[in-house]
């Protein structure tokens, strides 16, 4: 009997390493490569124009591709269970192959596929490849239950056998074995279509900044292992300006359409880190954000609730306020702040921005500033962002709004401080902001404070060029960090009530560790990687509830990242009316949460009070020091060896940040305020110090629990 396959392709658009593409291929008379697409769906969607652009070149890109083995793809316009019926018939299928999805709704699309193919006799074979480890196996071995915290998710996958190697591309020998007919009208019958086709207007949309495509895809995958110097060193590249910008060798939009094998990136990775380290086996967090990545999609795969507040059993409720003026001026670039307006700019233009400005962004939206859900940030993300995959994105709002996986609510970022430290000269805001151009440094992140000299000067008068500040950020910031203690209150089981009575009346900043390989993604996405390791892996992520993990810098973003940097930010003085500094500390601890609080009666949200005259912050740095990753090996831990030398570096940064980093000068009553900041900077340095405590501790139990793994 003739063997007629077809297979489907959804996420995993390549040709090297797609188990289910091979079985298709595997003893076939004919095989079809089949994508549906519903051109009404393309309207409906909350998906914007770059990321359906991107998936448009993917599937160019693929369809070149097969047309170099003789074979072409068929975009069949549609809804599946509409579509595979005629299929079915008019190709008389035998055989129907797919990648496994893993997320909620696609295995529920699955079944029904499955079901449906069944009644048409067809034998259908699901593989996995989308994801590193089969998710239902950590499940299992964590009592049928998804490990809720990082560090039990590590602990887990540290006891599985290592990812399966990858598979090697299609080949044009298995091709000519199973040849099929092309007709000669095929691009009019099964063509890819056109943005215009699906509704969007092209005229005047810059070129893509991100092209997508397999192609594209292994081109950035070899320029990013050409950087070998950091996977040798294993060190961190420090966040600047240009790692705010997207990088050639991010990877992240490609790992989330499939168009790169996360197995591929994972064994390269491996593989070379090997080399350069005398077969030294590398640490987990080598791979640190792809295991984000897993980590997020197991939490996903069997909650259907997971991307809501309202019946996901591990999101804590909490009273956001509903605030559509509010929100769309986040999401239009319109808040009046600088640095959020840039980051929002280049998300709506770009498709993509670093991790550490996805933490700035969504802190500003949730519990730093606007008091906004972060479902609806989550949505705004998953339109623009390319990267955006449904688990991922969900958890990653989830973490930085303190709803699940992190409770140190009492660490935010400065909208001012944070993009000041990144970028001193303010170039990323002036190249998304060009209103703002001719600011001087001193007022590019506060303009509002500029006198009205300097703003004319600039051709641009706050108020009337550019917004005023939507908010004063030390009010609003102080107020939000108390209703987030009213709503840990009501928790019983949280493990950190007892730092609710010590809480300070003033504001912190830190940075949690996210995603992506943003530049090191995104990242969120969070752990050890190079400059551009942040964009592998792509969103933001959480840290455990024992792992302190700070934000990666360069490499977690595109999509695979691996260790962390705790950037301390001093104190945000408010020169606002009302307003108070803001100390800052770096995130410790984060652990589960799955109860749900009561509505609270709180004050009135600072977004709709009358706006201060001078909402400013003046935020003194304090050099990022690296943070090891929270499980450094799966087999030894060399990485112990290398902590007292990268304390002793962290101790001699802060200290030349606070002697070079001080506070701008200031007129009256300014020797008060710089002793204060020098206690807040004491602080800190206590702080810092606990954290490496904690890290010491749990690295112990780490590689004791290992050397008995081994044993």
């Amino acid at each position: 009997m003739a063997v007629n396959s077809v297979h489907w392709f959804r996420k995993g658009l390549r040709l090297h390493d797609n188990p289910a593409l091979q079985e298709a291929l595997n003893g076939a008379h004919t095989v079809r490569c089949v994508y549906v697409l519903d051109p009404w769906f393309a309207g409906a969607a909350n998906v914007g124009i770059n990321r359906w652009r991107f998936l448009l070149e993917a599937l160019e890109d693929l369809d070149k591709s097969l047309k170099k083995l003789n074979s072409r793809l068929f975009v069949v316009r549609g809804q599946p269970t509409d579509v595979f019926p005629r299929l079915f018939k008019e190709w008389k299928v035998t055989r129907l192959t797919f990648e496994c999805d893993p997320e909620p709704y696609g295995k529920e699309r699955d079944g029904a596929i499955i079901k449906l193919a069944q009644e048409f006799g067809v034998e259908t074979i699901v593989r996995n490849s989308h994801t590193l480890y089969n998710l239902d196996r950590i499940i299992e071995m964590n009592n049928n239950n998804p490990p809720l915290t990082f560090k039990r998710f590590q602990t887990i996958v540290s006891r599985l056998e290592l990812p399966r190697r990858p598979l090697l591309p299609v080949t044009q020998q298995q091709m000519d074995k199973c040849c099929t007919k092309i007709a000669d009208n095929h691009d009019q019958l099964y063509s890819i279509p056109s943005l215009e086709e699906l509704g969007f207007r092209t005229e005047g949309l810059p070129p893509a900044v991100w092209r997508g495509g397999e192609s594209e895809a292994l081109e950035r995958l070899n320029k990013h292992l050409d950087k070998k110097v950091w996977v040798a060193n294993f060190e961190h590249s420090r966040v600047n300006t240009c790692s705010l910008y997207a990088s050639p060798t991010g990877l992240s939009p490609y790992l989330r359409f499939g168009c790169l094998s996360c197995r591929v990136l994972y064994y390269n990775l491996r593989e070379l880190y090997m080399k350069l380290r005398k077969r030294c086996s590398p640490p987990l967090s080598l791979f640190g954000q792809l295991l984000w990545r897993e980590f997020f999609y197991t939490a996903a795969t069997n909650n259907p609730n997971f991307d809501r507040m309202e019946g996901n059993p591990i999101c804590v409720q909490i009273p956001w306020d509903q605030n559509p003026e509010a929100l769309a001026k986040w999401a239009e670039g319109r808040t009046g702040f600088p640095w959020i307006d840039a980051i929002m700019t280049q998300l709506r233009q770009e498709g993509w921005i670093h991790h550490l400005a996805r933490h700035a962004v969504a802190c500003f939206l949730t519990r730093g500033d606007l008091w906004i859900s972060w479902e609806s940030g989550m949505r705004v993300f998953e339109e623009l962002l390319l990267d955006a995959d449904w688990s991922v994105n969900a958890g990653s709002w989830m973490w930085l709004s303190c709803s699940a996986f992190f409770q140190q609510f009492f660490h935010c970022y400065c909208p001012v401080g944070f993009g000041r430290r990144t970028d001193p000269s303010g170039d990323y805001i002036r190249r998304y902001i060009p209103i703002l151009k001719d600011y001087p440094n001193r007022y590019i992140y506060e303009p509002w404070n500029a006198p009205d000299s300097v703003q004319k000067a600039a051709n641009c008068v706050v108020g009337v060029d550019y917004p005023k500040p939507m908010i004063n950020h030390a009010e609003g910031s102080r107020l939000n960090i108390e209703r987030m203690k009213q709503v840990y209150q009501q928790l019983s089981h949280y493990r950190g009530l007892s730092l609710l009575a010590s809480v300070p009346t003033i504001q912190e900043e830190a940075e949690p560790p996210m995603t992506d390989e943003s530049q090191a993604s995104s990242g969120p996405d969070s752990p050890h990687r190079g400059p551009d390791d942040s964009e592998a892996a792509g969103s933001s992520f959480a840290p455990d509830s024992s792992t302190v993990c700070a934000p990666s810098s360069s490499a977690p973003n595109p999509d695979s990242q691996e260790a962390n940097i705790h950037i301390l930010q001093t104190a945000c003085t408010s020169s606002g009316s009302n307003s108070q500094p803001t100390a800052a500390t770096t995130p410790t601890s984060a652990s589960h949460l799955a109860s749900t609080a009561a509505p609270l009666t709180l004050a009135q949200s600072p977004v709709s009070r009358s706006k201060p005259s001078s909402p400013s912050s003046s935020c003194p740095t304090l050099s990022p020091s690296p943070s090891p990753a929270a499980t450094p090996t799966q087999t030894s831990c060399p990485g112990q060896r290398r902590k007292g030398l990268i304390r002793k570096v962290r101790r001699s940064q802060r200290q030349r940040g606070r002697q070079s980093c001080g506070p701008p000068a200031r007129d009256g009553g300014g020797r008060a305020e710089e002793e204060g900041e020098v206690e807040e900077a004491e602080g800190e340095e206590r702080m810092e110090e606990d954290v490496e405590q904690d890290e010491d501790r749990m690295e112990e139990e780490t590689c004791g629990e290992t050397a008995g793994l081994q044993q």
